[in-house]
């Protein structure tokens, strides 16, 4: 948008490039001064909506801004698609290399076609870019990212063990209670993995049952008691149809995303049940239960054989990512199927957590692979935190063999690799190499946290020498100060990786 104004002023001598490099200095500086603040985002690179290459000067110029001035926002994104120039990925990897958390990097390749399945037209689709943290949403012509539903992967764990039914607060305690009888299951029944993993995803699919009226309600709300004068100046259609933006003016309705969490936990706590209840019989699904709900008191070498002898999403492990995919489908299939309901927008698959993976954690009761009560659920499409043991490389793996054709919201994937592990020339190609083979393997999207776990736990102890550490949470950056003790203590204990030339 801006590029040709740059160019303009640039040809006619009423500008320098230093001096634009200047302005989009302050421009930046100016977003990161308020202390309660919200997550402002820029988007680059990418394709136009006629499909030609838009990385341009300015492009550049934001990834120098962002360098320089080494702050958290804006929350950048760069965009990639299959003509993307070389000298992007060498800016972004050189950026990124920096420690700062931005930018992260998205593919067109995947987001582009599946908006158009979705049911935009192609050139709209095109002109996707992030708002906020990784929420899609086409510019100009959507009027608002809208949640609607939600559910949690690793609370349905609970429910499943429990035969479907709530009970006390170790189960899934922001679900309603089932009204369907269907679903309260005796688990002595489920004499097989596959009988249990079905019956998990029953609960699953029940959990979101009331997405299209909740899209009907909020719809409703919005038609009777929000409207948006300015922004319905500056929206596509709502002129034309003297309509505000928030009353069916916008040429698309709302983006409405139905998020879930805590993926990472749920495989690796069905692939423990599989192996310890189903494969080794070592304990029985009434057992396990028990166990967790005593919260692994007094079964602390039954927590050591779930948490590490099992598999676990996150290692390019076949066994653990089978799990991962069967879950992943039934939630996206269940998603898309509101759009075949008749809503006004469109519904998303939204895979994302912000604080979520922290507050569902919370209320979520101790899960199958060792996790205990009150613990962080693993943060968006990432794994269970230090689960991911064998590289960087392996992990993104195991998020490429989810079928993300599916993926249309928001997602993130969160890596934390070791400092070292990019200096020099070397390790510049490296990181380069990763984030390209990713992207060229249909990755959808990938950000990174650059700081080994020594200097967080030093920050904790010590926050007055670490005022200028920043580091990316979910689908935003911070100063690692400004978190609190549980967001910190979830990023310490990320796995941090090792880049070699394998990469």
């Amino acid at each position: 948008y801006m590029y040709p104004f740059y160019k303009a002023d640039r040809e006619a001598g009423r500008i320098t490039e230093d001096e634009a490099l200047l302005y989009i200095g302050n421009l930046f500086c100016k977003i990161n001064e308020p202390k309660m603040r919200s997550v402002v985002s820029l988007v680059i690179g990418g394709q136009t909506p006629e499909g030609k290459d838009a990385a341009n000067e300015v492009t550049r110029l934001c990834l120098l801004a962002t360098q320089m001035l080494k702050q958290p926002y804006p929350n950048l994104t760069v965009r990639f698609f299959k003509d993307s120039p070389e000298w992007l990925y060498e800016l972004v990897a050189e950026t990124v290399k920096m420690g700062i958390g931005n930018p992260m990097v998205v593919n067109d390749e995947v987001y582009v076609p599946n908006l158009v399945e979705l049911g935009y037209p192609l050139v709209d689709a095109r002109d996707y870019y992030n708002m906020g943290c990784v929420e899609n949403m086409i510019m100009g012509r959507t009027p608002i990212w809208l949640g609607v539903n939600q559910t949690d992967f690793s609370g349905l764990i609970s429910r499943t063990l429990s035969g479907g039914k709530l009970g006390d607060s170790k189960a899934y305690t922001y679900m309603a209670p089932l009204d369907d009888e269907k679903l309260l299951v005796d688990i002595d029944t489920l004499d097989t993995f596959d009988k249990f993993l079905q019956a998990y995803e029953d609960q699953m699919r029940f959990s979101l049952r009331d997405t299209k009226a909740k899209c009907d309600l909020q719809d409703k709300m919005l038609f009777e008691k929000w409207c948006d004068p300015f922004g319905t100046l500056v929206m596509e259609g709502c002129l034309e149809k003297g309509k505000d933006m928030y009353k069916g003016g916008c040429k698309f309705g709302p983006m409405k995303p139905v998020k879930a969490v805590g993926l990472g936990t749920a495989v690796d706590s069905l692939a423990a049940i599989k192996k310890y209840v189903y494969d080794e019989k070592k304990l029985t699904l009434r057992q396990l239960a028990d166990i967790l709900d005593a919260n692994f008191e007094g079964y602390p070498n039954e927590r050591a054989m779930l948490s590490n002898g099992a598999p676990c999403y996150g290692n390019d492990d076949p066994e653990a990512d089978a799990i991962a995919q069967s879950i992943f489908k039934c939630f996206c299939d269940t998603v898309h199927s509101v759009n075949k309901q008749g809503i006004y927008g469109y519904a998303c698959v939204s895979l994302f957590s912000f604080i979520g993976h922290i507050t569902v954690g919370e209320v979520v009761g101790a899960t199958p692979n060792g996790r205990l009560k009150g613990m962080p659920v693993s943060d968006g499409m990432g794994p269970s935190q230090g689960k991911d043991v064998c590289g960087p490389t392996r992990l993104l793996r195991s998020a490429i063999s989810l079928d993300n054709s599916n993926v249309s919201g928001a997602y993130a994937l969160n890596v934390k690799l070791n400092p070292a592990s990019v200096r020099g020339k070397t390790g510049l190609q490296n990181l380069k190499a990763l984030i390209k083979s990713y992207l060229r393997n249909n990755g959808v999207q990938l950000q990174f946290n650059f700081v080994d776990t020594k200097t967080l736990e030093a920050a904790k102890r010590e926050p007055e020498k670490y005022q200028n550490l920043i580091v990316r949470v979910a689908g935003y950056c911070e100063y690692f100060n400004n978190l609190d003790e549980k967001m910190q203590d979830e990023i310490i204990s990320r796995t941090a990786h090792e880049i070699d030339g394998t990469a």
